[in-house]
């Protein structure tokens, strides 16, 4: 991983670093319903609220919601699809910007390996 001890008024990480950073070790999906997820991630900036960092995982199905936090993502690589609660389906692939706003409930299919950047904050 990139030692970013030494940013002080910033952090940087080239297209071609993101994509080919070694990330913690994969763990298994806890909510798995479908294959046999594995996600692994580096937090690049946390300052107790924000976080922004790369994220992950390997085919398979999960739920997931988003409560008191938003996310704003964009996928280097893979495909998945992301069904809301009511329904309607999201394909995501590489170079899909995607938000999950607080409230937000749905389900996670990824159908090849997804990195994406993210980055979370608090809805208040």
């Amino acid at each position: 991983m990139p030692d970013l001890g030494a940013a002080v008024n910033g952090i940087g990480l080239s297209d071609e670093g993101i994509r080919t950073m070694e990330l913690s070790e994969p763990t298994a999906h806890p909510l798995a319903t479908e294959g046999d997820p594995h996600e692994s991630y580096y937090s690049a900036y946390i300052d107790g609220q924000t976080e922004v960092g790369v994220w992950e995982c390997t085919p398979g199905r999960f739920p997931g919601t988003k409560e008191g936090v938003n996310e704003m993502m964009h996928l280097l690589s893979g495909r998945a699809t992301i069904t809301d609660e009511d329904g309607t389906e999201h394909e995501l692939g590489p170079g899909t910007m995607f938000v999950l706003p607080d409230g937000w409930r749905g389900e996670w299919q990824v159908h090849e390996t997804v990195r994406k950047v993210y980055s979370i904050w608090p809805s208040r």
